[in-house]
């Protein structure tokens, strides 16, 4: 890995595509959960705003999370637009000017993940660490203040194929088919816009961020201990706003 600073013209000559996660890379990480079902999380600031919409004079930018759409367009409102889409849900989901599509899970993949909600929303309740689940249209999402072993072993319980993944990102579990995944969604959008995996850059800080970087042409961590990348720069939010003023440097 080399830190952004040694990032230069000849990294990005093929690169038509820049793709970043959200929640720890566009902005500061956190959910907050209040009375009445409301939330509040960190907004993208003007400055981040305007810098990326900079990036659009040459790069198509692509934004994926974990998060709903509705809440990513209400997010990204500054940027929306020509030459910008959106993956939601973990590439379940995915919006451009022109059009979305929402992925096709099968009879067994809307069952388990069903009957694993039911269960997980009524044993959940009692527990001390459980805070809520977050609003979302088809994978589960949980936050909770600590590991809880009971959802991990609900999921196996209940996934008898093995073909569900149950992944913690330190403040909250995401449950979905494995075959739909940032990665899988990045492939889908690119293939609609006509852009090769190799023309893409990818910033990351998860789990659930791995997978995308198989055959991407650049791939960025702001979270270095965690996640490995081409590059790295640090900082949970202030890392992604760096790696663009790089960019704009550069470009």
């Amino acid at each position: 890995m080399l830190p952004i600073e040694e990032m230069g013209k000849k990294d990005l000559e093929n690169i038509k595509m820049l793709c970043f996660d959200s929640d720890g890379v566009t902005v500061e990480k956190g959910t907050k959960f209040l009375d009445g079902g409301w939330t509040i999380t960190q907004d993208l600031s003007p400055e981040m705003g305007n810098k990326m919409l900079k990036l659009k004079d040459k790069f198509w930018i692509n934004v994926t999370s974990g998060r709903n759409l509705e809440f990513l367009k209400k997010r990204y409102e500054l940027v929306l637009g020509d030459k910008f889409s959106l993956q939601a849900e973990i590439g379940n989901i995915g919006w451009y000017k022109d059009g979305e599509f929402r992925e096709l899970w099968s009879e067994y993949e809307l069952k388990r993940v069903e009957k694993i909600r039911k269960i997980l929303e009524e044993k959940l309740l009692r527990m001390d660490d459980f805070i809520a689940f977050e609003e979302k249209e088809m994978i589960i999402t949980i936050h909770a203040k600590n590991e809880i072993e009971l959802i991990n072993e609900t999921v196996k319980e209940n996934d008898e194929r093995g073909l569900l993944y149950c992944w913690w990102n330190g403040e909250a579990y995401d449950i979905g088919p494995k075959r739909f995944n940032k990665a899988s969604g990045l492939k889908k959008m690119a293939d609609i816009l006509g852009i090769n995996m190799d023309e893409i850059m990818i910033v990351g800080n998860g789990i659930n961020d791995r997978d995308m970087r198989n055959g991407v042409g650049i791939d960025v961590s702001t979270d270095p201990k965690n996640l490995k990348a081409d590059f790295w720069v640090e900082g949970e939010e202030v890392g992604g706003e760096k790696l663009v003023d790089r960019i704009l440097k550069l470009v």
